[in-house]
């Protein structure tokens, strides 16, 4: 393929493939608090247990409490779309519980949507230091990567993200991406299977793109 035609392959599968895509790497692996039953609005909730009574103080460490109840309001607050309140929530838990590594990892999420890489790529490396199997620190360092078109090193953190948490579908996905971006057909296509495989939703046209250019070779 000439470059040209492989830079217009590139777009276009990517065009397809991230079609009303966001961010999904800083909302995984949050249980509920004290195993209760899914609230309809976390954010009402974890407002809630900020202003509790002692009653829940007692139930877990001071530090540990304030950073997980915070940690939810804050991811709340983000799928809600007020990225402000939700990093006042992230810089509040890292201010308080500076060793709170997923705090750091959110954070980086909201400097990634702004595009503002070295704040990202700053909270990424301080989460996997402070929490080595951290997955989705791994995962959100990749996308960061890919941004910067950086993708071997895009490849490296997911490869590293699938080691702690293989059957993760968004995980392939992003992998994917990166391979097709790099013009490595082949094996973007079997990410993008294996992801679809794992539960991914709408595919479909993605993969057909690829398989498309897989046997246009």
């Amino acid at each position: 393929l000439s470059s040209q035609l492989l830079r217009e392959k590139r777009g276009r599968v990517r065009q397809i493939a991230v079609a009303g895509l966001i961010i999904v790497f800083s909302a995984l692996g949050i249980k509920t608090f004290f195993q209760c039953r899914v609230w309809k609005d976390s954010l009402t909730l974890s407002s809630a247990m900020i202003n509790a009574n002692a009653d829940y103080n007692k139930a877990l460490p001071m530090k540990e409490f304030f950073s997980r109840v915070y940690l939810n309001r804050g991811m709340a607050q983000m799928d809600k779309g007020d990225e402000d309140s939700a990093l006042q929530d992230f810089n509040a838990i890292i201010n308080f519980d500076p060793g709170f590594a997923e705090a750091y990892s959110n954070r980086s999420v909201i400097h990634l949507k702004n595009k503002k890489y070295d704040l990202a790529l700053t909270d990424l490396n301080k989460a996997v230091e402070l929490e080595p199997d951290l997955f989705k620190a791994y995962g959100n360092r990749g996308i960061v990567y890919a941004a910067l078109k950086r993708y071997d090193l895009a490849i490296a953190n997911y490869d590293q993200a699938l080691r702690f948490n293989p059957s993760f579908a968004g995980l392939y996905f992003y992998r994917s991406l990166a391979y097709a971006d790099m013009g490595r057909f082949d094996v973007a296509l079997a990410d993008a299977v294996k992801a679809q495989t794992l539960g991914h939703p709408n595919l479909e046209s993605y993969i057909h793109q690829l398989k498309s250019y897989v046997t246009s070779k």
